[in-house]
């Protein structure tokens, strides 16, 4: 069908379980595709026992000496209805009318004759995980490799949301709008998770102003009323919520952030029960992303697209001042060249999710993208809640397939982010960094997922940097060759020490006491090689970066001199007989060689690392080399042609004191020779 101009209609990015059976021409057709069939239902109602949304409850305390009558006033004044007496702390509870909890929260701390006030926070019972109803089924929050639709799955490839959940369930506080078609309430993964408008009450009045009559747990901008679900028409907002949410009650499944509270906001509709095409157009999604935006709402979550990129629904993105996870599509295809909007828009506030599979691979309908998508999370054979319809009158659960449900993995972890850490809500592009720097790099997605990313919900909630280290190591490397003016050095250090493990490191330098400089941004490696010169100081510090993308402290300094001992130098010691050669291939112009077996020479210095500069060549042998009086190693001098200014002996201390080094002539199979050139130490 022909669309308007500027107006692009969108559908549910779901391939379901059934279709995937179709020949590969169905697949380019799996939006259009209806809700599975035959969910699953458990033996015995699941049981509703889930914390729901918390109201705008606030404990004020008064100055001491503010009576009954004088707290009354304030009330009045604050618009507070009191709730409840809290004798024991000298305390009570309110509730603001009229406005929010926090800015009723900010006016009461801003009186003199408030001597505290906090929000009202609401508690969970603390329920294991493992112990929902189907929780073996969930692969994507915890996978041991246990079968999952006749596939055995591969272990650890997941999001280890058990790991996650261990640390938080997630926030009421937080509120995730959930942009698709309705979401069902009553079905008993989500009883309790739906966001309650502060300022509306359903009796046939727009209480709140904002043009949406009784609007209480969101808008259908499709119908424009206020059911946020239509029986036997909408599903797939169901099971995209409750991939986010569903209840920690021990019955069913159990979402990604489960304390989560859900705004539902319906714009889209099943093409088959959309013949007049009333639904899934980019005006009513504005419409929605406005409205979840007036209530300051930062996370939502748009498992939907299309092929056309219209500027202005992506003006509306960019606008919301959320996060906006969107699924990156079904098509198999490469949104790089063929894009997907609103997933290859290029916002800084969007994430591109793709789907992967139990065994840790793309899914072969995802779309992939080493640009346009940012990170992958499980979206194949997800078992998640469906709503009840005409052929089955009580709501159970789906095994249904998709990047629909890839990029509620993304929004609940995000959820559970901000339930840590809630300033970072209010900077989205800080929380996509932290979604992105948190996950955990796989091999396999490298060529299709932008740096290869799998997201991680454990890795994401750590919030804890590495250890601080102690300073780098320096030493001049052997074998190598010395220049006119410079030495090859490796700076090394030590593991960094994290409790989930280290990710890159990030290396410093600076020169004579200027500034410091960058020499490389972030290295999995223990060490860098750096060219040195022979005069002036340098300066070296390492940074740890953890595997979750936590920054440690800055190490310790390490401070270096590199200054060059000629063969003639004072210091240096000899034993036995050894004669000097001229040669424009040494260091300074000339070499000290020995053909006496014993022969030996010396030199004592007070440093960090020393380093021998020797000549090669087809008629010399090998020296034994001393350090502190203790045997080394030898080191053989033979090459087939002759070669000057070789570093071929390194040692180094992690600080600085007196020692010395020794090396004594060792003619090797009939080569007696042997030359020094010169020395060099790290002060």
């Amino acid at each position: 069908m022909s669309l308007p101009a500027r107006r692009a209609r969108l559908f549910p990015l779901v391939v379901l379980t059934l279709a995937l059976a179709a020949p590969s021409s169905a697949l380019a057709r799996d939006a259009e595709l209806g809700p599975p069939a035959g969910p699953w239902r458990p033996s015995a109602d699941p049981a509703s026992s889930p914390p729901g949304s918390p109201s705008s409850r606030l404990i004020v305390r008064y100055r001491s000496g503010t009576g009954a009558a004088e707290r009354a006033r304030i009330r009045a004044a604050e618009q507070l209805d009191r709730l409840a007496n809290l004798p024991s702390i000298d305390a009570e509870v309110v509730r603001p009318r009229g406005r929010s909890g926090t800015a009723a929260l900010a006016a009461l701390r801003s009186r003199s004759d408030v001597e505290l006030v906090v929000p009202d926070q609401r508690r969970t019972i603390f329920i294991d995980p493992t112990a929902e109803e189907a929780w073996s089924a969930q692969w994507g929050h915890h996978n041991t490799g246990q079968p999952v639709q006749g596939v055995t799955g591969r272990a650890d490839a997941d999001v280890d949301a058990l790991e996650a959940l261990a640390i938080t369930p997630g926030s009421g506080s937080v509120v995730v709008a959930v942009i698709d078609d309705g979401v069902d309430f009553s079905h008993p993964d989500l009883s309790g998770r739906a966001w309650t408008n502060p300022l509306e009450l359903a009796n046939g009045l727009d209480d709140d102003g904002n043009g949406y009559v009784d609007d209480v747990n969101g808008w259908d901008f499709c119908n424009g009323d206020n059911s946020v679900h239509d029986f036997d028409q909408d599903w797939h907002g169901t099971a995209v919520a409750g991939t986010i949410a569903a209840s920690l009650d021990g019955r069913g499944t159990v979402g990604v952030a489960p304390a989560t509270t859900i705004m539902a906001l319906k714009f889209l509709k099943n093409p088959e029960d959309d013949p007049a095409g009333a639904c899934g157009w980019d005006s009513q999604a504005i419409e929605a992303i406005a409205y979840a935006s007036r209530f300051g709402v930062r996370l939502m979550n748009a498992s939907w697209g299309g092929p056309s990129g219209e500027p202005m629904l992506e003006t509306a993105i960019e606008r919301s001042g959320a996060l906006f996870v969107t699924a990156a599509g079904n098509d198999a295809a490469n949104i790089d060249a063929i894009p997907s909007y609103p997933a290859a828009y290029d916002s800084a506030n969007i994430v591109a999710v793709a789907a992967t599979d139990n065994r840790g691979a793309l899914a072969p309908f995802s779309n992939r993208g080493v640009v346009g998508v940012d990170i992958a999370a499980p979206g194949k054979d997800i078992f998640a809640p469906c709503p009840a319809d005409a052929t089955s009158r009580s709501p159970g659960w789906c095994w249904v397939d998709g990047t629909s449900f890839a990029a509620p993995y993304v929004t609940g972890v995000a959820a559970l982010v901000g339930a840590v850490r809630p300033a970072l809500l209010a900077t989205p592009t800080t929380l996509r960094g932290r979604l992105l720097g948190s996950a955990v790099p796989v091999a396999g997605l490298q060529a299709t997922v932008a740096g290869g990313r799998q997201l991680n919900a454990r890795r994401a909630l750590d919030f804890n940097p590495p250890a601080a280290m102690s300073a780098p190591r320096s030493s001049p490397i052997a074998p190598s060759g010395l220049g006119s003016t410079t030495v090859a050095a490796r700076l090394s250090w030590p593991a960094g020490r994290d409790d989930l493990g280290m990710g890159t490191y990030r290396v410093e330098q600076r020169r004579n006491g200027g500034s410091w400089q960058t020499l490389t941004t972030g290295t999995a490696a223990l060490s860098r090689d750096v060219v040195v010169s022979l005069s002036g100081s340098y300066e070296f510090r390492v940074q740890p970066r953890d595997a979750a993308g936590n920054l440690g402290p800055l190490s310790a300094v390490l401070r270096i001199l590199p200054i060059r001992i000629e063969e003639s130098g004072t210091g240096v010691v000899y034993g036995g007989t050894w004669r000097t050669a001229s040669t424009t291939t040494a260091s300074g112009g000339a070499t000290r060689y020995t053909s006496s077996t014993g022969a030996s020479v010396s030199l004592a210095f007070t440093g960090r690392a020393v380093a021998v500069v020797l000549a090669t060549g087809p008629a010399s042998g090998s020296l034994k080399v001393y350090v502190d009086g203790r045997y080394v190693r030898t080191v053989g001098l033979y090459s087939s042609t002759p070669k000057g200014r070789r570093v071929l002996v390194a040692q180094s201390w992690s600080t600085a004191a007196s020692h010395t080094i020794k090396l004594v002539n060792a003619p090797y199979n009939g080569r007696t020779r042997a030359d020094l050139d010169a020395f060099v130490v790290f002060r």
